[in-house]
């Protein structure tokens, strides 16, 4: 029983370590883009900052995004932003927006959502009293200076 235990525990290490480092940071939640209005409201009323990253599913079969950008600002989402968030104590929102076409749609949920109005992914915002007070798009995300000046929150 302890063997099963311990291989059980050991496939589970593994997979953590491999496809999902946010799993790491009790900070982080995943949704996909329909849970996201719940939660959003939830967040909101609290009145405390929290960050938000819209980014594309991963397309079936695989690890990685169908959006190119998405891809490449993964890494810096897992190594920089979603300790920041740790550390600041502010929760991190991973919002799946659906596939290429799914997105693509103009009646789409979160395009049309009167408090975002998003047009590209992956997009970074941050909440704070209420409202999205900043916003990194696209490449964006991956310039350290931008980030650095993401993370300086209002009192």
């Amino acid at each position: 029983m302890i063997k099963l235990k311990n291989k059980y525990f050991n496939i589970l290490t593994i997979i953590n370590k491999k496809y999902s480092k946010m799993a790491e940071h009790s900070n982080v939640i995943h949704l996909n883009y329909k849970e996201f209005d719940a939660k959003y409201n939830e967040l909101k009323q609290q009145g405390k900052p929290f960050a938000v990253l819209f980014t594309g599913d991963n397309v079936p079969g695989t690890t990685d995004s169908w959006c190119g950008d998405c891809v490449r600002a993964h890494p810096v989402i897992q190594s920089t932003v979603i300790p920041k968030c740790a550390e600041l104590h502010i929760p991190f929102l991973e919002v799946l927006v659906g596939l290429r076409e799914e997105w693509k749609t103009p009646t789409h949920l979160i395009r049309n959502h009167p408090d975002l109005m998003l047009t590209n992914i992956p997009t970074l915002l941050l909440n704070e009293k209420g409202k999205f007070t900043k916003k990194l798009v696209e490449g964006q995300i991956l310039n350290k200076s931008l980030l650095e000046d993401f993370f300086e929150l209002d009192d």
